[in-house]
């Protein structure tokens, strides 16, 4: 899988935060029954291979006739880096915010030839790497409640960890 290009969607006519657009050659794959899943103590599950991110939060496991199950209750088991098998029928989609092991932000992938989006993650700090690459004066800032999206102001960036941008004194 390689990064082809990067954009930005300012949302101008919208009251939604800028969305970083990351274009691909093939869609980045996380899958179940690899070891490479880790569990966090607020039970989201995430996974990164090559910068990118997927996370699932998870509930215990419920009967068959419970009602209201994410993913309409499906069965479905994650690898754990430790060998362990997480079973649950109780997946939940969550947000950037809830995956506390790692700084990730949301973003949309393109695969060249396709014409929808995906929704994916990314690290933060990938995606600074990216933005560096493609789109050299967006900067990264985090708002107020902890999502990271592309500003052409760095008045409020995550500090310039950056590569190569200094902080002013």
């Amino acid at each position: 899988m390689k990064i082809l290009t990067a954009e930005v969607d300012w949302m101008m006519d919208y009251a939604n935060d800028p969305k970083l657009i990351v274009h691909v050659d093939e869609l980045p794959s996380f899958p179940h029954e690899l070891p490479i899943w880790t569990k966090q103590a607020n039970n989201m599950v995430w996974a990164e291979k090559d910068g990118f991110v997927e996370f699932v939060s998870y509930g215990e496991r419920q009967s068959s006739s419970a009602r209201f199950l994410g993913f309409g209750g499906r069965d479905m088991k994650r690898m754990l880096s430790d060998g362990t098998i997480l079973d649950s029928n109780n997946w939940w989609s969550g947000n950037s915010r809830g995956v506390t092991d790692i700084r990730c932000m949301e973003i949309t992938v393109l695969v060249k030839g396709e014409r929808v989006g995906y929704a994916m993650a990314m690290l933060v700090d990938k995606a600074q790497e990216v933005l560096m690459e493609f789109i050299p004066n967006v900067y990264l800032v985090q708002n107020k409640l902890g999502f990271f999206h592309p500003s052409i102001s760095m008045t409020t960036n995550i500090k310039p960890e950056r590569l190569g941008v200094e902080e002013d004194e």
